[in-house]
């Protein structure tokens, strides 16, 4: 295994990796000084943050701090509000778009059909192929019968 990344061994570090990604690490630094060196410096840097204390604040700076937490935590809860707005919105037009959609689309495709029979009616008396006319099939898998094909005829 090459080096892992700094955030593997942070997480080796701190116990946070699954079973075998934690034993090919363990099998790492077995071979490897370097990665060790890294997690002896990441004991120190806690011990040093844990032994550490808390500066000394004034009640003023303690204020003043809160009240731009307050200010911030605000501002995120209007963006988030505002987010969620703009969702329902989108929902909402979403919504109102597919109806819209659906019905307009019916109404045009239902007019094109009638208006390509009608057009084929005008078409057929047009070329006088109202009479008994021979069709042509495109192809020879294909049979083509004609209204008098299917109608008995007189004397049947």
């Amino acid at each position: 295994m090459k080096h892992p990344p700094f955030e593997i061994l942070q997480d080796y570090f701190e116990n946070a990796l699954a079973d075998s990604l934690e034993n090919r690490v363990k099998e790492h630094l077995l071979v490897c000084d370097q990665c060790n060196r890294m997690l002896a410096d990441f004991a120190v840097i806690e011990t040093k943050v844990l032994k550490r204390q808390a500066p000394d604040l004034s009640m003023q700076a303690q204020q003043r701090i809160f009240a731009d937490a307050k200010k911030m935590l605000a501002q995120r809860g209007q963006q988030k509000r505002a987010h969620v707005e703009r969702q329902e919105k989108l929902k909402e037009l979403v919504v109102e778009w597919q109806e819209k959609l659906s019905f307009d689309w019916r109404v045009p495709a239902l007019q094109f059909c009638s208006l390509s029979l009608v057009l084929a009616m005008v078409v057929a008396v047009e070329t006088n192929q109202t009479e008994e006319t021979t069709y042509q099939p495109i192809s020879t898998d294909v049979q083509v019968s004609t209204y008098q094909d299917v109608t008995p005829q007189e004397g049947e």
